[in-house]
C-alpha cells in the first residue's frame, strides 16, 4: 500500500481496535469523544485522500444502510409540526402534551424525548460507519488484511492474560488502581461486556487455528507426529491453538452466563462451516477435541464451582425464575406498543422505562438487558429494521461469496468473522452489549472483517479484491460528502468537550452546595456555575433544572420559571423534575397546572413511592386530605420498608392516629412501623394492639419478612408476655417454614414456658436447616442432659 495518509490512517485504525476496549470499553465521554473524532476523521482523511489520487474506492455490501441509519437518527433530531408527530408518533405527541405543553404550548418538536442522548447515538454510529468503511477500503490489501487479523490474535490474547491476572491479584481495581464495584472484568466495568468483546474476536482466532492446522499423510502415529512437529505451520498452529483457549478461559472466568454461551455456540458453528466447506471434519476434529479438553481443564484448574452457581442462581431453591430480565423485557414490549413506528429516540431507554416499569429493582433502569428490544423502544420497527439489517445483510452477501472462493486463508477468516457477528447477536438476546461504544465498534469492524477476508485476494498477479469500484458518478458524491462530514470532527469535539465541561461544573455545584450553612454567596456561586454548565452543555437538562431550584432559593421566580422550562423542554419524561416544576408553579399560585405537573410525574414514573408522596404533600396543603391519604397509602405501598418515615411525614403534616392508621395498607410490615411509631410516642397500650393488629394481616403478603415476627416478638417478650411473643413465632414458622432463626427464636420460647420437649423438636428441626449452627447444638446437648 503507497502513499503516507494510507499508513497513517491504517496506524490510526489500529490504534482505535486497541485504544476502544481499554478505555474501559468506552462508555464515559472523553472516550468515546477520542473513539468518535479519530474514527470519522481517519475515515474521511483516507477517502479525502483517494479522490484526491484518483485511487478506488470499493463499494460495500451494505454501505447504503450503514450511511442510511445515522440519517433516521438525525430525523429523531429534527423539530417537526405538532400535528406530523401527532401522525407518526401519537405518544411523543401525548407526551409533549402533558408536559411541557401545560405551561409553555409547543408547535414544533423532534421524535426524539430527549435531544441529547438521541445526538450522542448519532455520533456513536457515524463513528461505527467510518469504521466500516475504513476496515473494507484497508482490508482490501492482503497484506493488511493479514498483518490485521495477526494484530487481533496477538492483542486479544494479551488482553485475556491480563484480566485473568487481574481477576486474581487486583481486588477491587481495574488496571490494580482503579478501584470500582460491581462484577468488572478486564478493563471492562461489566463482566457480561468482556464476555461480548472476546466472543466476537474468539470465532476469528480460532478460525486462524483451524486454518494454521498442519496437513500430515503418514500412516503410523510416530511419522505423523514427527512430520506434524516439523512444519513450519505448527508453531502457528500451537500458539494460535494457545490464544484460543486463553481468551476461551477468560470468558468463563468472567462468569458471564450469556457470553459461555454465546462463545460455545458460535466455536461450535464455526468448526461445523468450516469442516462443510473445507471437508477436514477427521483431521480437524481430533485438534478441536484437544483444544476443548484443554479448555475444560484450565478452567478446572481455576475452579468450576463460580461458574456452576452463576447458572443455578437463575433459579431459587423453589424453581423460580429469580432474574429480572424477563420483566424488563415484558415492561419494554409495553413501551414499544406505545412508540412502534419510530421510537422514543435512539438512546432514551432510560429516560421512558419509568413510565412503563412495573416492578421496583432499587435502581434507575438504563438499558433493557436485550438489544432487539432496546431498539425497538428506542428506534420503533424502522430503526430496528435499519439497524440489525446491517449485520444480516453483511453475512448473507459475505457468506455467498465465500462458498464460491478456493484460497483457504479468506475461507476461514470470512467464517470467523461472520461466527463473530452471530456471537454477539445471540448475546444480545441477554444483555446491552451493543449499547457500549468498544462492542459496538468491534461488531461494524467484524463486519467490515468479514467482506474484506471474503473478497479479498491472496494470490499474486491478480487484483486487490473481488469487490466492485464504486461507479463514477456515486464516487462524486460520495467524495463531496466526506468533505462535507469532515466539518462534524471539530463539532463532535466541540460539544463532547462541552459535555465534559458543563458535567464538571455541575460535580463542582454539588461539592459546593454540601457545604454546611450555606450562605446568600454560596447559592449564588452555585447558580453561576448552574448557569455556566448549561451554556456548555446547551441540550442537558440537568443544568437548568438545578439552575431553576437555585433560583427558587433565591427567591428569583423569573429565572426559575426560564429554566425549569428549558429542563423540562430537554426531558419531559423525567418525573422529580416535573415534580419540582408543580411544586415551585403552586407557590406561584397556579395550581391547576401545577398539579397536572405534579399527576405526570407519577404517570412518568409510576413505581416510585417519592413521586406519590409528592403528590400528598401537595394535596395536603391544599385542603385535600383524603385524597392525601389514598396517596400516601399508594406510596406505602410501592415501598414499604420506608413505611417509618411516611408515619413520620404524616405525624409532621399534623394527621392523627387513626388518619396515619387508615392511610397504612393492609399489610403486615407498615403496621409493625406504626406500632414502633406508637411506641416512641408513649402509647404502649395502642402500639401492643398494633402489633397483634399486623398479623391479621398475613394472608394478603405474598412475601413476609422475617424481621416483622422478630420485632413483635422481642416486644411482648421484653414485657414478660411469653404466650404472646410464642405465637408470633409460631406464625412465623408457618408463614416461613425453611427460616431457622425463627425456629431457634420459637425454642428458646418454648424453654421459657417449661415446654422442654416442644423446645427440642425445634432445636432439631433448626439443626436440618443449619446444619453448621453451633450454638443449636449446644442447646440440644444441654436439653438432653437434663
Amino acid at each position: 500500500m503507497s502513499g503516507s495518509i494510507e499508513k497513517i490512517t491504517y496506524r490510526i485504525f489500529i490504534f482505535l481496535l486497541i485504544f476502544s476496549p481499554l478505555a474501559f470499553g468506552t462508555v464515559s465521554t472523553w472516550s468515546l469523544t477520542v473513539m468518535e473524532a479519530v474514527s470519522i476523521g481517519a475515515a474521511l482523511l483516507l477517502f479525502i485522500s483517494l479522490g484526491i489520487n484518483h485511487q478506488t474506492v470499493y463499494k460495500a455490501p451494505g454501505t447504503v444502510l450503514v450511511l442510511i441509519f445515522p440519517v433516521y437518527i438525525l430525523v429523531q433530531l429534527i423539530p417537526l409540526p405538532m400535528g406530523m408527530v401527532k401522525l407518526i408518533s401519537p405518544s411523543t405527541f401525548s407526551l409533549y402534551s402533558e408536559t411541557i405543553g401545560i405551561v409553555d404550548p409547543v408547535s414544533w418538536v423532534s421524535l426524539s424525548i430527549n435531544k441529547k442522548a438521541t445526538l450522542a447515538e448519532l455520533f456513536r454510529y457515524l463513528s461505527y460507519a467510518g469504521v466500516y468503511l475504513l476496515t473494507v477500503q484497508l482490508l482490501s490489501h492482503r497484506y493488511l488484511l493479514k498483518k490485521t487479523v495477526n494484530y487481533l490474535a496477538i492483542f486479544a490474547t494479551l488482553l485475556a492474560v491480563t484480566a485473568i491476572l487481574q481477576g486474581f491479584t487486583s481486588g477491587n481495581k481495574i488496571y490494580w488502581f482503579y478501584e470500582t464495584p460491581g462484577s468488572f472484568f478486564g478493563p471492562y466495568f461489566n463482566n457480561n461486556h468482556y464476555a461480548g468483546l472476546m466472543e466476537m474476536i474468539f470465532p476469528v482466532i480460532f478460525a486462524l487455528f483451524l486454518f494454521y492446522k498442519p496437513s500430515v499423510s503418514y500412516p503410523s502415529i510416530r511419522e505423523k507426529i514427527v512430520e506434524f512437529f516439523s512444519q513450519i505451520r505448527t508453531s502457528e498452529h500451537i500458539l494460535l491453538g494457545f490464544s484460543s483457549l486463553l481468551v476461551a478461559v477468560s470468558v468463563f472466568l468472567s462468569l458471564s452466563r450469556g457470553g459461555i454461551i454465546s462463545l460455545c455456540i458460535s466455536g461450535g458453528f464455526c468448526f461445523l462451516l468450516v469442516t462443510l466447506k473445507q471437508g477436514t471434519l477427521r483431521s480437524s476434529g481430533i485438534t478441536v477435541v484437544l483444544l476443548v479438553c484443554l479448555l475444560l481443564i484450565s478452567v478446572g484448574w481455576f475452579g468450576w464451582k463460580p461458574i456452576f452457581k452463576e447458572f443455578e442462581n437463575i433459579r431459587n431453591d423453589k424453581g423460580e425464575i429469580t432474574e429480572n430480565r424477563p420483566i424488563y423485557w415484558k415492561d419494554s414490549v409495553t413501551a414499544f406498543k406505545d412508540f412502534p413506528i419510530t421510537g422514543t429516540g435512539m438512546g432514551t431507554f432510560g429516560n421512558i422505562y419509568p413510565k412503563y416499569q412495573s416492578k421496583s429493582f432499587g435502581r434507575r433502569l438504563t438499558h433493557a438487558h436485550n438489544d432487539y428490544l432496546e431498539f425497538l423502544v428506542n428506534g420503533g420497527i424502522v430503526g430496528f429494521l435499519l439497524f440489525f439489517g446491517i449485520p444480516l445483510t453483511i453475512i448473507w452477501k459475505s457468506y455467498k461469496v465465500v462458498v464460491k472462493r478456493r484460497e483457504a486463508y479468506s475461507i476461514y477468516i470470512s467464517i470467523g468473522s461472520i461466527c463473530g457477528i452471530l456471537a454477539i447477536l445471540l448475546h444480545s438476546i441477554t444483555d446491552f452489549n451493543l449499547q457500549i461504544g468498544a462492542n459496538g465498534l468491534y461488531l461494524f469492524f467484524l463486519c467490515g472483517l468479514a467482506v474484506s477476508a471474503s473478497h479479498t485476494r491472496l494470490r499474486d498477479g491478480l487484483g486487490n479484491t473481488l469487490l466492485k469500484p464504486m461507479a463514477s458518478r456515486s464516487e462524486k458524491l460520495f467524495y463531496s460528502g466526506a468533505v462535507c462530514m469532515l466539518l462534524l470532527v471539530p463539532i463532535i469535539v466541540l460539544i463532547n468537550v462541552g459535555t465534559i465541561k458543563g458535567e464538571s461544573l455541575l460535580f463542582s455545584a454539588a461539592r459546593l452546595s454540601a457545604v454546611e450553612n450555606p450562605t446568600e454567596n454560596h447559592t449564588e456561586a452555585i447558580f453561576k456555575m448552574e448557569q455556566k454548565a448549561f451554556k456548555f452543555d446547551p441540550l442537558d437538562f440537568l443544568s437548568p433544572w438545578f439552575a431553576a431550584k437555585s433560583a427558587v432559593r433565591m427567591s428569583d421566580p423569573e429565572a426559575a420559571l426560564f429554566y425549569f422550562k428549558k429542563a423540562v423542554h430537554r426531558n419531559p419524561a423525567y418525573g422529580p423534575l416535573l415534580q419540582d416544576f408543580g411544586m415551585f408553579l403552586s407557590q406561584t399560585g397556579e395550581n391547576e397546572p401545577a398539579e397536572r405537573l405534579i399527576r405526570a410525574g407519577i404517570k412518568y414514573n409510576r413505581i416510585s413511592s417519592v413521586r406519590y408522596k409528592t403528590y400528598a404533600e401537595w394535596l395536603l396543603a391544599n385542603g385535600q386530605k383524603d385524597r392525601g391519604i389514598d396517596t400516601l397509602r399508594t406510596a406505602i405501598t410501592l415501598n414499604v420498608k420506608k413505611s417509618r418515615s411516611y408515619i413520620d411525614f404524616m405525624d409532621e403534616k399534623g394527621l392523627n392516629i387513626n388518619e396515619i392508621r387508615n392511610a397504612l395498607p393492609h399489610r403486615v410490615e407498615p403496621r409493625i412501623y406504626l406500632a414502633e411509631y406508637l411506641l416512641d410516642k408513649g402509647m404502649q397500650r395502642d402500639a401492643e394492639r398494633a402489633y397483634l393488629d399486623a398479623f391479621t394481616y398475613l394472608d394478603k403478603e405474598e412475601e413476609v419478612s422475617a424481621s416483622c415476627f422478630f420485632k413483635a416478638s422481642r416486644y411482648f417478650e421484653k414485657q414478660k408476655q411469653y404466650d404472646e411473643a410464642l405465637n408470633i413465632m409460631l406464625k412465623g414458622i408457618e408463614y416461613l417454614p425453611d427460616n431457622a432463626k425463627i425456629r431457634v427464636a420459637a425454642a428458646s420460647l418454648y424453654e421459657r414456658v417449661g415446654i422442654i420437649y416442644r423446645a427440642t423438636e425445634e432445636y432439631k428441626h433448626a439443626l436440618i436447616l443449619d446444619p453448621k449452627n453451633r450454638h443449636v447444638r449446644k442447646k440440644l446437648k444441654k436439653l438432653s442432659a437434663t
